[in-house]
């Protein structure tokens, strides 16, 4: 079964915790059973003492040792240290195993999560664009911590199971006979266990269901809070997520309704059991009573201890159930068998001398809606590239292709006529700087996101760069300076001053490609104005590639290329493609003619 086999995965990368707790649950189990085994021979010595008694003591016998004859006084003084040791040693072995368990336990969900953010980090963003963001902060934060109980269920199973095997043993060799009916009776009872077991396991799958939707969608009011407020859909909202909370709430109270039905059906049918055939045995058995006596109340003893830890056994096997369909969840998230991944190679180069070619270049986000279409553009070195066209013609899938967030599903792309699958994906982008109207920014200082992924720069270094983007002025104006924090998504900035650091973060490791991606779109005329010169001042010397909503951003650009419905319908300068009385041309009309 899949879990078994993740969970072997990450318990095998602590071999020494896991014999720890191995050898810890042995001992423990060990002294318990030491423990109550020295019952009888105190009951014997108060009640009917002999000089042998100790000798009699199963272990001992065993081990053929023989003791000095002594007084009663002194043998039941023995036996009370040797108890008192056994459960000594007991307890400081039963809080190691705790102890190994918890650490065992912490690891494997920090590995979990772990490797899910390295297989997350990898995935393209197909993949991101497909999945619900609340689903896997659901994978991360809620069925790792889930897989930890299950896990953290199966090794106090494992302790407990160690402990009930002793009480078993001692039962059996108190009265081999009694001990054997007795288990004949109690397997009769594991039977209803074993299907409330099999309900937990459905239900576990349709738990975790629930606890995604749950924080998709909490996650999606979080996010668009603003438009909540502003929309007055406050109630709305309530109404649409009540029903996916009262789902989380009606599967983690069922599971707990067969978890809590667990001990008191076994504990109440076993020892009703039990407790009919005591009382037949001991009204139509002839037994002494008396000679009996030390046997029966140990038995009876040790048989209500090994319930009580068969009880509880059973309930972290619940527990353990309840928490199974966190693998499902995880395993789907994780495994990259059915995921694209974006892997480079081992190729890099120094600069970008030649060009960027597409070569017959087809793309589709959506399995048969081709976005691109048989792309076939050059973008020359040094020189600036715009690409204009509707909403939706392709232009910013042809970034995001030339930065290898997606991979194209057909043709190629070369830069400097070697693959772009050829070439270190890492240092590839390092040469790109990407200025985007999408801006990021993190709840972190000016100078930790002007430097954002180059912890070896300088001060002067990120002063440099914020000075390039025209953003060093209002930076000094704010309350500390570069040192201050600018607030989740920066809320503390406006539009243009969260672009000009956007601007410092894209030149700042000196790109020798850059990437407008309607980088002013969305800002006003002064700020735009403010902008553009930031730009025009880092463009220099640079391949610059832009994709133009305004086109009065890109009338001296070198080559403008012309998207339509993912393909290229035209291409050339400024006035060439004036001339040409086509799609750029009634582009611009709509925009400058009145």
């Amino acid at each position: 079964m899949k879990f078994i086999s993740i969970a072997l995965k990450y318990l095998s990368k602590y071999p020494a915790l896991g014999w720890g707790v191995f050898i810890s649950i042995i001992i423990t189990s060990f002294f318990e059973g030491v423990s109550f085994g020295m019952i009888i021979p105190l009951i014997q010595s108060m009640t009917a003492y002999s000089p042998e008694i100790l000798e009699k003591i199963p272990a001992l016998s065993m081990m053929r040792v023989h003791l000095p004859i002594t007084s009663q006084v002194r043998t039941i003084s023995i036996i009370f240290l040797v108890m008192f040791f056994a459960i000594l040693v007991k307890n400081v072995f039963l809080y190691a195993s705790n102890l190994l368990i918890a650490k065992l336990r912490f690891g494997i969900i920090r590995d979990l999560r772990v490797n899910l953010m390295r297989n997350l980090l990898e995935y393209d963003l197909k993949f991101f664009d497909s999945t619900k963001t609340g689903h896997i902060l659901a994978n991360i934060n809620n069925e790792t911590e889930r897989m930890g109980n299950f896990m953290l269920a199966v090794l106090q199973f494992l302790s407990l199971a160690g402990r009930v095997f002793i009480y078993i043993a001692l039962l059996f060799i108190i009265s081999f006979k009694i001990s054997t009916i007795v288990f004949l009776i109690i397997a009769t009872v594991l039977i209803p266990i074993e299907l409330i077991m099999k309900k937990l396991k459905k239900i576990s799958v349709k738990t975790s269901h629930s606890i995604a939707s749950y924080s998709y969608k909490l996650t999606e009011i979080i996010s668009g809070i603003r438009l909540i407020k502003v929309s007055g859909t406050e109630e709305l909202e309530m109404k649409n997520f009540k029903p996916i909370i009262d789902n989380v709430y009606k599967f983690s109270y069922l599971a707990n309704k067969y978890i809590y039905m667990v001990i008191p059906l076994s504990e109440v049918f076993i020892l009703g059991i039990i407790v009919t055939f005591f009382l037949f045995f001991l009204n139509f058995a002839a037994i002494d009573l008396s000679s009996s006596f030390a046997f029966i109340a140990t038995y009876l003893l040790v048989l209500v201890k090994m319930l009580t830890q068969l009880n509880a056994l059973n309930t972290q096997r619940s527990q353990a159930m309840s928490n199974l369909g966190a693998f499902d969840s995880y395993d789907s998230m994780s495994d990259k068998r059915d995921k694209v991944t974006i892997s480079g190679g081992l190729r890099e180069i120094t600069d970008l001398s030649d060009s960027i070619k597409f070569n017959a270049v087809n793309f589709s986000y959506i399995s048969g809606k081709n976005v691109l279409r048989n792309i076939n553009i050059k973008i020359p070195a040094g020189k600036v590239t715009a690409l204009v066209g509707a909403s939706g013609s392709g232009k910013s899938t042809i970034v995001n292709l030339i930065l290898r967030f997606y991979d194209a599903e057909s043709g190629e792309i070369l830069i400097d006529e070697l693959s772009l699958k050829e070439l270190d994906i890492q240092k590839w982008r390092k040469k790109i700087g990407l200025v985007s109207q999408d801006i990021f920014i993190f709840n972190a200082s000016v100078k930790d996101n002007i430097a954002y992924g180059n912890c070896d720069l300088s001060e002067d270094d990120i002063i440099g760069a914020a000075k390039a983007a025209n953003a060093h002025s209002f930076i000094m104006g704010l309350s500390e300076r570069y040192n201050t924090v600018l607030g989740e998504r920066g809320v503390r900035l406006s539009g243009g001053q969260k672009q000009r650091i956007s601007i410092a973060r894209a030149i700042i490791n000196n790109p020798r490609i850059l990437i407008l991606d309607e980088a002013t779109s969305s800002l006003d005329s002064e700020t735009e104005k403010s902008i553009s010169q930031a730009i025009d001042n880092i463009a220099k010397d640079r391949t610059v590639i832009a994709i133009a909503h305004r086109l009065s951003t890109i009338l001296h650009a070198n080559t403008i290329i012309v998207l339509e419905a993912g393909e290229v319908v035209e291409s050339g300068r400024h006035a060439e493609l004036l001339a040409k009385n086509g799609l750029y041309k009634r582009l611009y009309d709509a925009q400058f003619m009145i």
